[in-house]
């Protein structure tokens, strides 16, 4: 099983790469957005559909900042990367509350870059609490290390959380 802190760590790896992209084109910040998905075969469907949404989503909410975006299509799972001109804490904690409040999001990993001082932003910098696991409501953390949940069980739970979101039960 693949856990949250991998898919974590693909994609500051990720992020490092697309930040020599952004070089010439002025943005302070780059978010990356992929999804959570416990196994290797993370370019599926649901993964595409996944991030279309919340790409729509965030393209709405951060009109005005966006400067660009790239897709990019990898066998870690499709992926966005968007330049942004913004505060780094300001999107961090956005991004943040997007993960805790938002049905997809909870099942999203979003990264906030800070493409000037180049460092990436994390929730204690933002002076945001931990992530807490979808399924238990316990610390992601713990959860993941210990591999408390089965792949199926995530499996399930990310599927029945897009399910929840396209009838529109979602209250966002």
């Amino acid at each position: 099983m693949i856990t949250y802190f991998q898919e974590r760590n693909i994609m500051i790896e990720e992020l490092v790469d697309i930040s020599d992209y952004s070089k010439g084109k002025n943005c302070s910040v780059i978010i990356s957005l992929s999804v959570y998905y416990p196994t290797a075969d993370r370019d599926n469907l649901l993964t595409k559909k996944y991030v279309n949404e919340m790409t729509k989503i965030l393209q709405n909410v951060l009109d005005d900042k966006l400067l660009w975006q790239v897709f990019k299509d990898s066998n870690h799972g499709p992926m966005i990367f968007m330049g942004l001109d913004d505060d780094a804490i300001s999107l961090k904690k956005l991004m943040a509350y997007f993960e805790d409040n938002h049905v997809l999001g909870k099942w999203m990993v979003i990264e906030v870059f800070d493409n000037i001082n180049h460092i990436i932003i994390t929730r204690m910098m933002a002076g945001i609490s931990e992530r807490k696991c979808v399924i238990c409501g316990d610390s992601l953390k713990k959860c993941s290390q210990g591999e408390k949940h089965s792949v199926f069980d995530i499996i399930r739970e990310i599927n029945r959380s897009y399910v929840e979101y396209k009838e529109g039960i979602e209250l966002f």
